[in-house]
């Protein structure tokens, strides 16, 4: 049985804290006659410090109340219960949980427990927020990259796996939302040629090659005859395509508009489109449930360097069911019949 853990929220934030897993202590290692720990000089250790641990979500936390401070519990008519939490997909929920007033529900004592999930904190070392975003429908679009056969199909060569199948589910239920709202939706296919550099030169195995059914669609990603198609032949759907000038044409204005991104493969062609988007100065959310890579490490580390300070000004992590439109009644109001 691995050793347990005790998480600690602490600071004006409530940064969650960790101990590492737990050691017998030397105040018990004392008492009985074990072997003290001590530092690199011999010295035995003052105590058992806490490291910062993140979490993955979902987990079972135990809050005793009033133990952040010894004063909190003479003043305890002063603390009301938590607002709520965040859910993995980005939606704001109601918190089975009480840090103050008598024992109720499922609490022992000053104890109870809560299921909590945390999406600020990712696994691993990984760390970035998703969240919920409002977004104004005549001042957004979609655009949808490469989900292609090749990539999202059992038989493609680089398919991606259930991920990528899910990515698709949630981006196809995007796509028709977007188009009752007639939010612009822009579709990025990649192609390469047989003499491609990328194969010719650098020795990639071929893929993605015209004319073959890797480069057709996934099943149900099916672009209407008003919804541009934008052909690329690198990660980079800006480079040498019709891209920007699409954006222009669809009246989609750097600054003043935002572009929700889905499609796959989340850490190569998905993240050149949000930072293509990004430098040029588009707002941008990144639906990350209608996106995929290989694998949950390679989307977490994608997230991390979006919601990094580099790019977390113009660009949000967020999830289909965590987008709400607003000027939906203007929107409709104006749209083509």
């Amino acid at each position: 049985m691995p050793r347990q853990r005790i998480a600690v929220f602490s600071g004006p934030t409530a940064t969650i804290q960790n101990t590492v897993p737990l050691v017998t202590s030397n105040k018990a290692r004392a008492k009985y006659g074990l072997p003290l720990l001590t530092y690199a000089d011999g010295a035995p250790l003052r105590f058992d410090h806490l490291r910062p641990q993140r979490l993955a979500a979902p987990v079972t936390v135990y809050v005793e109340q009033f133990s952040a401070h010894p004063l909190e519990r003479d003043a305890s008519e002063l603390y009301g219960p938590p607002d709520g939490y965040i859910g993995r997909d980005g939606v704001p929920g109601d918190l089975r949980l009480t840090l103050s007033g008598r024992c109720r529900g499922r609490m022992r004592g000053r104890w109870q427990s809560a299921r909590l999930a945390i999406p600020s904190l990712a696994m691993g070392d990984f760390n970035f927020l998703i969240k919920p975003v409002e977004l104004d429908a005549s001042r957004a679009a979609l655009m949808v990259v490469d989900m292609e056969n090749e990539f999202c199909r059992a038989d493609g060569k680089a398919y991606l796996g259930q991920r990528a199948l899910d990515a698709v589910q949630h981006a196809r239920e995007m796509i028709e939302r977007c188009r009752d709202l007639a939010i612009p939706i822009v579709f990025i296919r990649s192609i390469r040629e047989p003499d491609a550099m990328e194969f010719q030169t650098f020795g990639q195995s071929p893929f993605l090659l015209r004319a073959t059914q890797g480069v057709e669609f996934a099943d149900g990603i099916v672009p209407r005859a008003d919804e541009p198609v934008v052909d690329k032949h690198s990660h980079d759907p800006f480079n040498n395509t019709e891209l920007e000038a699409t954006l222009e044409r669809l009246g989609l204005r750097p600054g003043d508009q935002t572009v929700m991104v889905a499609g796959v493969a989340t850490s190569v062609c998905v993240l050149c489109a949000v930072v293509g988007l990004s430098v040029r100065h588009f707002r941008v959310a990144l639906l990350t449930d209608c996106s995929a890579s290989g694998t949950e490490r390679a989307e977490h580390m994608t997230y991390e360097l979006l919601g990094s300070r580099a790019y977390s000004y113009n660009v949000a992590l967020t999830t289909s069911s965590a987008v709400s439109f607003t000027s939906v009644a203007a929107t409709l109001a104006t749209a083509p019949i």
